[in-house]
Order: structure tokens, then sequence, then C-alpha cells
């Protein structure tokens, strides 16, 4: 009998799993920023990552730093972290204040938790297949 999965192990495979996703829609999408030369694509980054910060509920933002993080990754490249630094703080402080309102409501958690569940019920199932290749 295989053990559960420890929330370490769930959480990684999560942030794989939805990191292949974005990738792949990315792809899908046609690659938009396969052309853009490292430097432009780098301006990009950090262009993305700053609108994001300045306005995060619009996911036009959002989607823009993850088809960055996409081409980089499609490109066997790290994506220049170092240039956000500050962005990357701001958006932990307001993951960190919408985890504690999430923490806060009853509802809020519930419905939380609910879609973290849905999220992590196949890759729990996959972790446990003996036979998946990890």
């Amino acid at each position: 009998m295989t053990a559960d999965p420890t929330p370490e192990a769930l959480s990684m495979a999560l942030w794989q799993a939805k990191a292949a996703e974005r990738v792949d829609e990315y792809v899908a999408r046609g690659r938009r920023l396969a052309a853009l030369s490292e430097e432009h694509l780098r301006k990009w980054y950090a262009t993305s990552h700053k609108d994001w910060v300045a306005d995060p509920q619009n996911l036009d933002h959002c989607r823009d730093v993850f088809d960055a993080d996409a081409e980089f990754q499609l490109r066997g490249q790290d994506p220049p972290f170092a240039l956000v630094v500050k962005e990357i703080k701001a958006m932990q402080a307001l993951a960190k204040e919408i985890s504690e309102r999430i923490r806060a409501s009853p509802t809020l958690r519930a419905m939380f938790e609910s879609e973290l569940r849905d999220e992590l019920e196949p890759i729990a199932r996959k972790l446990l297949d003996p036979k998946a290749k990890n």
C-alpha cells in the first residue's frame, strides 16, 4: 500500500501541473512572444510584472506574466527574477492578504477548500498510482 502524499508533494505536483498547463495554453495560443529577442523578452517580463502589480485584478496582465514565463521555459532559460524582486514581494504581500481574508471567512474558506480539493484530487491519484511515472 502506498502512503498518502505529503502536503509538500501535493503542493509541488500542483505547481508543476499548473506550470505545464500554462505552457501548453501559451503554445496553443500561438507563442506570441517567440519572435522577441532575449533582451525584449526580458523587458516584456519586467513590464508585465509591473503592470500586474499595478492592476492585479486585470487577468490580461497575469496572462502576460505567465506567457513570458512559458516562453523562457520553452527556450530552456530561467526567467530574470532579479528584474522583478520588488514586484514579486508585492504579489506575495497581496497573496498573504487574500489568504488572511479566506481564513477569516468561513464561506470563502469553504469555497477555497472545495476548489483546491478539485485541483488536487487528480494529482493525488497520479502520485498514488504505482504505475505512474514521476
